[in-house]
């Protein structure tokens, strides 16, 4: 075989392999619709539709020791079967100096059954995963209750006085 036909083989199996990857990909993957300006997100795949009723965004500047707020995410199954889904950062930046005054946690509701929660951890300043592997029935709705905290230590906070962190929480 010439090299000239090995090249082509090559580039024509690299080619099938990608759009192999492609097509698996756009299966198993979410589509989001919805923007920023809006409180409705949804997100689809196959039979599942995961429906946020509160915007996925975080944006918080110029904290301050003792700040809190809280942020909560209604992920309703009305697909036709079970699936097991994450939360996870999409985007994460955490300007905070002193990583360890910054924390939050969750917990979670269920409209039938029970949900995975958090207990008190430090923000990461990476994106990854919040909530792996949680299974939710179809027509059950999880509410997740997001607390974040600046916290008060009595110590000399001035390094993280004024930070900020932003962040996309998401559901696959």
């Amino acid at each position: 075989m010439s090299n000239t036909k090995r090249i082509a083989s090559i580039i024509i199996i690299i080619f099938l392999l990608a759009l192999l990857i492609g097509l698996s990909y756009a299966y198993f993957s979410s589509l989001i619709s919805g923007n920023t300006s809006t409180n409705n997100v949804s997100v689809t795949s196959g039979n599942l539709i995961l429906n946020y009723t509160d915007s996925s965004t975080i944006n918080e500047i110029n904290l301050l020791p003792g700040w809190t707020t809280t942020k909560t995410i209604k992920i309703k199954n009305t697909g036709t079967s079970s699936i097991t889904y994450r939360l996870f950062w999409q985007s994460l930046t955490n300007k905070f100096v002193d990583k360890n005054d910054l924390v939050y946690s969750i917990t979670c509701s269920s409209s039938s059954g029970s949900c995975a929660g958090l207990s008190q951890t430090i923000l990461p300043s990476n994106t990854g995963t919040i909530i792996n592997n949680q299974t939710i029935a179809s027509g059950v709705t999880h509410t997740y209750t997001i607390t974040f905290k600046f916290l008060e230590t009595n110590n000399n906070q001035n390094d993280n006085v004024g930070a900020s962190f932003s962040g996309v929480i998401y559901a696959e």
